[in-house]
């Protein structure tokens, strides 16, 4: 394989793994850490707690069921694009409000983001490794859930540890989310 279509590969791999990061690992999964700091400082019940969390899930059953319109399937990468640019700013926005209200809203889009990620990322990503010639890789994106789990909790911990506040975190996790959208932007230009 040239050194041309290892890079290709790398920059595929890199960017789906890197919006699944971005949309489900921090979007979807960084909730979980930050939430027991939302609870205290907001005095939230676990009950408001489990309801926002469920709205998320209620935006990617959403997100899902809308990927099947033609109108997203004309505009795959630009919805791509933006999704992934979305799950960044949901997560941002979780920084300014306190309303329960709020964040069902946010974390809404969050999953109809989340869910437009996955599946228009999934159908450029692996269709284009696949072209390259490297089939067994082609599911290899999907590390990213994984990665962004990883690495959007070990961030909570460290800011929690030096007393950071559930908003800071939640600046903390989109801040990284920023840092890993890069490769995406590559890949969209």
């Amino acid at each position: 394989m040239s050194k041309n279509h290892n890079w290709k590969l790398f920059t595929l791999i890199a960017t789906g793994a890197a919006a699944l990061a971005i949309a489900i690992g921090i979007g979807r999964f960084s909730y979980t850490p930050i939430l027991p700091y939302m609870l205290e400082e907001l005095n939230l019940s676990k009950t408001n707690g489990g309801l926002i969390a469920s709205w998320n899930f209620f935006g990617y059953l959403c997100g899902s069921l809308l990927s099947i319109l033609s109108f997203f399937k004309k505009k795959i990468k630009f919805v791509f694009f933006i999704s992934v640019l979305m799950s960044i700013l949901t997560t941002l926005l979780m920084s300014f409000y306190n309303v329960v209200i709020d964040f069902i809203a946010i974390r809404f889009v969050a999953g109809l983001s989340s869910a437009f990620v996955l599946i228009f990322g999934t159908a450029l990503i692996l269709p284009s490794i696949q072209e390259v010639g490297k089939k067994s890789l082609s599911t290899s994106h999907f590390m990213g859930v994984g990665f962004g789990i990883v690495i959007s909790s070990i961030l909570v911990s460290i800011l929690g540890n030096y007393g950071f506040n559930g908003s800071e975190l939640w600046i903390g996790v989109a801040s990284l989310g920023r840092i890993l959208a890069i490769p995406v932007v590559v890949f969209i230009q």
